[in-house]
């Protein structure tokens, strides 16, 4: 045999036991550990075959794979890696690996591996030897031709994958780029500073990946003009001329073609002076999109969006820009709206009908005070985040309404200046503190003269629970990170240790008591190498094989493998599949997983015994499942006797998180992560002498396919 084996990899352990077991076959085998020892050792001397580390301490084996092709397009390689991903496969396998192996590394199959990867390398050179002793024969070529086949025809499984893979990233880069435009718009209603909105909505535009500058024109008083508002990235020179910082919106877009009131492209606006300067300015390798921000029929203003190169804007991302130019026309009305009413709301007061009407309308609350901040208004809004009636509170002091927030408005009056973006917390009667934002403003009447101050509220309970979720779900993507480059750092030297285990088995017979010593050794082993894969789920999605699946059949399988230990505790298992249920959109592997967990978790909760009940109906509807508005089918657990603490439901599916004395925390984590990614969810519900209940809601599986 003597074919020259080398081993590139860090893991001195696993290197020893990996030239020990392969030396016994028969092979030559050289140990390296950094990627510039491989390639030294590699171009020095004849080698056969090479066992290769992904991951190296002074570069990446993909680097190293993409060397040695180089220099020997037919030397076999096989990549080892502790760390496994589609990505580092399907690139390996391009590069042209003979095969791939995720540690622990299993001997048999890598001993197995290292057999037919030299029996294909010896086969190909007889091949090309009898060839080449035929005259005219084109050895060179016929080799490299078969050398391609083969690559091919491995390849084409990964090449498959690679593509999905692609796809689904550019979708991911699509989906992330339209929520970064959408939150936009969200955001522009929760300020009162209109110059604010503007700023803000041209910073975030030009954030995006697609968009690479951004300008707002308004409508001046007249509103026949719009004026420059604001402008991001755009080169310099571009609003030099004074001419270009005003435009007419209606005349520019009513000579465009057709008159559209939608989005046009730069081109295909005008014929008209302000256009063809713009055009000019800006150069032909900028595209530029005029967005028109409409409220109703009224033009509020233009957007000028810009991207570098000559890819036009898709369906997808117009809509989008529509989008958040109607919203930003939207916080100009309102805008013009809070104008007039700081200037008539003293008539207001008389006027019952339009009080309705305008201000029971308002989204945010609003309380009038006159010149002694006695209170004369709040509207419905303020009702509901003071947790009064206007009737109660009328002629009283604001220090009786307002409480800490008096002091603002008192501190208004006397200076006759506007305050905003202080937040106060009003604790109501029925013990709840509620946390507001609040803006104060002088109401001038006849004369300018100060007659009182509106005071402007928002309810910040949204708001903070969201910053509060944004919190958590950065702690856990730190705390995915982490576990990931543990995982990968704990695999590596339990790779050598499964190795070195392996290898010692084969020195004594079974029945032995040094060989049960080591099986226990291994069995553990393999203990630690399934929670870090537990680990390594949680820190990463979940590859998906989605198909049409029945859910009921799945929940049966699971209760059969719980039924025995939930019987051995004393818990009575009740059940109800309803009937013709349509499939869900499901891994059936990966559901069995999640929902085993989920009712593992609740047969250990019940050490005491009781009746633990398990239903799946549907089909319902759900906004939140598949990332949108869809019919869905729920699987509930439930018992009628254990019930969660308030302060823990909270953390129930956080990583690593457990009030038990043994376990890693992770069943319910992991749990969560499969449902989400099947586009569904899982809620808690627990309440002291009423017991547990867990609702999973998975989308169904569209009809002709998937």
């Amino acid at each position: 045999m003597n074919e020259r084996i080398l081993i590139v990899d860090d893991e001195e352990t696993l290197c020893y036991f990996l030239k020990e077991s392969l030396e016994e076959k028969g092979y030559q085998v050289v140990t390296t550990h950094t990627a510039g020892e491989g390639l030294k050792v590699a171009a020095r001397q004849q080698t056969d075959l090479v066992l290769l580390d992904l991951k190296l301490p002074d570069g990446n084996g993909l680097d190293v794979l993409g060397e040695i092709r180089k220099t020997d397009s037919d030397l076999p390689v096989i990549v080892l890696t502790g760390h496994a991903a589609v990505e580092s496969a399907v690139q390996a396998m391009k590069l042209g690996a003979y095969d791939y192996l995720e540690k622990p590394i299993n001997l048999a199959q890598l001993t197995a591996g290292v057999a037919a990867a030299l029996e294909s390398r010896r086969e190909r050179s007889a091949a090309v030897q009898s060839r080449a002793d035929v005259p005219g024969a084109g050895s060179v070529v016929t080799e490299r031709t078969e050398s391609a086949e083969v690559i091919a025809g491995r390849d084409d499984g990964w090449g498959q994958q690679a593509e999905f893979s692609r796809i689904h990233r550019h979708l991911e880069r699509r989906i992330e780029e339209v929520e970064a435009l959408d939150s936009i718009s969200a955001s522009m209603m929760r300020s009162l500073k209109l110059d604010d909105v503007i700023q803000n909505t041209v910073e975030g535009l030009v954030q995006s990946s697609s968009i690479d500058m951004a300008a707002v024109f308004l409508g001046d008083e007249t509103g026949r003009e719009l004026v420059l508002a604001h402008q991001r990235r755009f080169p310099p020179h571009v609003w030099d001329d004074p001419e270009l910082r005003r435009v007419e919106g209606e005349g520019v877009l009513g000579k465009s073609r057709g008159g559209s009131d939608g989005p046009l492209a730069l081109r295909d606006a005008g014929p008209d002076s302000w256009v063809e300067k713009l055009s000019g300015r800006l150069g032909g390798d900028v595209v530029t999109l005029l967005v028109p921000m409409r409220d109703v029929d009224k033009l509020r203003g233009l957007m000028l969006i810009g991207r570098r190169g000559r890819q036009p804007f898709d369906g997808l991302q117009t809509r989008t820009l529509c989008c958040v130019a109607e919203r930003l026309a939207r916080v100009v009305a309102h805008a013009a709206e809070m104008s007039w009413l700081k200037e008539r709301v003293a008539a207001l007061m008389g006027h019952e009908a339009l009080h309705q009407g305008v201000l029971e309308g308002m989204i945010n609350g609003l309380v009038v005070v006159d010149r002694q901040a006695k209170v004369r208004l709040v509207n419905r809004a303020g009702e509901s985040m003071l947790g009064c009636i206007e009737e109660e509170v009328l002629d009283r002091s604001i220090d009786e309404v307002l409480g800490p927030g008096a002091a603002m408005v008192r501190g208004s009056l006397e200076r006759e200046l506007a305050y905003s973006g202080e937040e106060i917390a009003i604790r109501r009667d029925g013990g709840e503190s509620v946390p507001l934002g609040m803006s104060v403003s002088p109401l001038r009447g006849d004369g300018g003269k100060v007659s009182g101050a509106v005071v402007m509220l928002r309810d910040l309970r949204e708001a903070k629970a969201l910053e509060e979720e944004r919190r958590r779900l950065d702690r856990l993507a730190l705390l995915g990170e982490i576990s990931a480059v543990m995982a990968h750092e704990i695999r590596n030297p339990l790779a050598g240790m499964a190795a070195g285990i392996q290898h010692m088995l084969t020195k004594f017979e079974e029945g032995d008591e040094k060989h049960q010593a080591l099986e226990r050794i291994q069995r553990e082993g393999e203990r630690v190498n399934r929670i870090i894969e537990d680990i390594l789920l949680i820190s990463r999605p979940p590859h998906l094989n989605l198909a049409p699946c029945d859910i009921s059949e799945v929940v049966e399988e699971v209760v059969r493998q719980h039924e025995e230990s939930a019987r051995g505790q004393g818990i009575e298992i009740r059940k109800y599949y309803a009937s013709e249920l349509p499939p869900v959109k499901g891994d059936r592997l990966r559901l069995h997983q999640a929902l085993s967990n989920l009712l593992k978790e609740v047969i250990a909760a019940m050490p005491s015994g009781g009746e633990l009940g398990i239903a799946v109906t549907g089909p319902g509807r759900v906004e939140s499942v598949g990332r949108g508005d869809g019919e869905c089918v729920e699987v509930e657990i439930w018992n009628n006797l254990v019930a969660i603490k308030e302060e823990e439901i909270r953390r129930v599916f956080d990583p690593f998180y457990t009030t038990k004395a043994r376990g890693t925390g992770l069943g319910l984590a992991i749990t969560r992560r499969i449902i989400n990614e099947h586009g569904g969810e899982i809620e808690v519900e627990s309440k002291e002498g009423e017991g547990t209940r867990f609702i999973v809601r998975l989308p169904l599986a569209r009809r002709g396919g998937r």
